[in-house]
């Protein structure tokens, strides 16, 4: 469906049905079957012949489409695919991230949200880990409507700290929650404490070969870890432990991606299945 939006409002009076197909999209198949409709139509085909068409997608969508364009680029001759596929530049959306980023932290901060909701609303029972959009947003907004009101009280407090219980709720309250509410995520705990490296918990500098032992003019970055302003200068103003783990984990998802769009379609079902039970296992923990 091809739709135009008028300035004022959503305007439907100049969207063209291409057509309506039932299918269940779990399989590259699936989705070539419903792009080919579209691809296949005389003015997209020419359109197609100067210029590159966005689908927004999810993982999945992204994952299938990848494929069936992958599988074009290596086939000379692959009569089943328009070679006009190609042309269609599958990517993450806006929407997609902002749903999927918005889930995964309420359901990691399962326990925060759910005491916040028995308070607020003088609830009897717990909040159930799998909400409804609007709920999640709900207790995003008043966490953070509630945290502009403590900041100053809570930072004028604990100061610098580098205790990981404050570290955690600040990170949450301060970057996750914001972050997603506009649109990022994946953790418990700040960055700092998935790298191979965590903050150091009995010095505060954590600049390697650091030597400067005062606390003046020092700040502590969201991530958890630490640096006086001099080292801070000296690394570019970047933290050189979330910079490496962050340069690594791209690499290895890149590498992880790319080798799945090369897989047969059997392997590729069953990891996702494997997936989902992954992903289900760890709601029952978080949960629990």
């Amino acid at each position: 469906m091809m739709r135009t939006y008028g300035r004022y409002g959503r305007k439907f009076d100049q969207t063209k049905l291409v057509d309506l197909l039932e299918l269940s999209l779990k399989n590259t198949n699936n989705y070539v079957e419903a792009i080919q409709s579209f691809i296949e139509l005389p003015e997209i085909k020419s359109y197609l012949e100067q210029y590159i068409i966005p689908i927004p997608a999810d993982f999945h969508g992204q994952l299938f489409i990848r494929r069936a364009i992958v599988g074009v680029l290596k086939s000379d001759n692959n009569a089943s695919i328009s070679n006009n596929i190609a042309h269609l530049i599958p990517f993450l959306g806006p929407f997609h991230v902002s749903l999927n980023s918005r889930e995964s932290l309420f359901l990691v901060f399962w326990s925060f949200f759910n005491q916040l909701y028995l308070i607020i609303f003088d609830a009897k029972k717990k909040l159930a880990a799998k909400q409804k959009p609007w709920r999640i947003n709900l207790s995003m907004y008043l966490a953070s409507s509630g945290w502009k009101l403590i900041k100053n009280i809570i930072v004028e407090r604990f100061g610098n700290t580098k205790i990981i219980g404050y570290r955690t709720f600040f990170d949450l309250l301060d970057n996750l929650i914001p972050a997603t509410l506009d649109i990022y995520l994946y953790g418990a705990l700040p960055l700092g404490y998935h790298s191979p490296v965590p903050p150091n918990m009995k010095k505060f500098g954590d600049k390697n070969f650091c030597r400067n032992s005062t606390n003046k003019e020092d700040e502590v970055l969201i991530c958890g870890y630490a640096y006086h302003e001099e080292c801070f200068r000296v690394l570019g103003l970047k933290c050189e432990h979330c910079y490496k783990y962050l340069d690594k984990s791209i690499d290895e998802l890149t590498k992880s991606y790319n080798q799945r769009l090369h897989l047969e379609e059997t392997q590729i079902e069953s990891n996702i299945n494997e997936e989902m039970d992954e992903d289900s296992c760890k709601r029952l923990i978080v949960i629990n």
